[in-house]
């Protein structure tokens, strides 16, 4: 237990095995480091409350634990400085697994990230009351889900990147945005939202409006945009990966005279596709090695425009 401005601390290389309470406690403490512990068979594997903050719990094993691998929460106890809620922790390279309850369960916590963790027989994830929480390039089980909860009082945001693809649940009260710096376009199924482009990248802000009331998979695609001024929308509407590797979406534009960028993956390598634009002939292109094409469009309309790429067969 890291308690009370027990702070600037490195906890390392430990093995803390079935404590009938946390494996890793830290209380009202900040600048900490918890790094290559082995923790297992816990009630929760690390817990983080009373305004914890810029922690770092990098390369830990969490397994096993009675209910929560990660907790994090503000507790009732007074803090000795802000409102108690846990802030700007980062969780990297932890393997976190078997717990018995979530394998991360935050409660009024904010700015936290999580990066770079493996989660194995773990099937939820919940972010609860907080804001501006980051999920990104975590490697998850097909059956894991996301939840991103609110309540009356106090509307979430949790915001993912870098996920391949991702389960997630709102409630009506939150908001899961994903968001790309490179401009790739996110998938969540027909009929779908579309992901809107600036110039500085992609996002995709999600509420119950959008995905209903069960867990919704979504999928980053192998699809870049890129333009240099005011915002575009595109929306995947065929993304075959296998077979034909026939690949449909739309794009509106701003305005009539704006250029877009379109880099589309998942083709066949070095195979010739052909391009259509509201079904007809835009262009031929030839994918490289790698199953890229690369090309260039002004959509001429700020109406929808669709486009439709599929290999030429002899």
């Amino acid at each position: 237990l890291l308690h009370i401005n027990s702070n600037d601390a490195l906890v390392e290389g430990n093995q803390v095995l079935n404590n009938g309470d946390d494996g890793i406690s830290l209380f009202d403490s900040h600048r900490n480091t918890i790094r290559n512990n082995m923790i297992q068979g816990n009630r929760s594997g690390i817990r983080l409350r009373v305004g914890s903050s810029d922690n770092v719990i990098s390369g830990n094993e969490i397994g096993s634990s009675l209910t929560y691998g990660v907790y994090l929460y503000q507790g009732s106890d007074p803090p000795t400085s802000g409102d108690g809620r846990p802030r700007r922790n980062t969780f990297i390279g932890n393997i976190i697994h078997d717990s018995g309850s979530d394998a991360i369960k935050l409660t009024d916590a904010d700015d936290n990230t999580f990066s770079g963790n493996i989660f194995a027989n773990n099937d939820s994830i919940v972010f609860q009351r907080g804001l501006g929480n980051r999920f990104t390039a975590n490697t998850l089980p097909s059956t894991a889900v996301l939840f991103t909860l609110g309540d009356l009082t106090f509307a979430s945001i949790t915001y993912i990147s870098d996920q391949a693809s991702i389960a997630v649940q709102v409630d009506r009260y939150s908001t899961i945005v994903f968001d790309d710096t490179g401009g790739r376009v996110f998938d969540l199924g027909s009929p779908g939202k579309a992901t809107t482009i600036t110039p500085s990248g992609s996002a995709l802000m999600l509420g119950q409006a959008d995905i209903g009331t069960i867990p919704s998979l979504i999928t980053t695609r192998d699809f870049r945009i890129t333009i240099t001024d005011q915002s575009v929308l595109v929306r995947p509407v065929t993304w075959q990966t296998s077979g034909d590797l026939i690949k449909e979406w739309t794009t509106q534009a701003a305005f009539a005279t704006q250029g877009v960028t379109y880099t589309v993956g998942d083709l066949a390598a070095d195979t010739t596709y052909m391009v259509e634009k509201n079904g007809a002939t835009l262009m031929i292109l030839t994918s490289d090695a790698s199953g890229h094409v690369s090309f260039d469009d002004i959509a001429g309309t700020t109406d929808l425009v669709a486009y439709t790429m599929q290999p030429i067969t002899s």
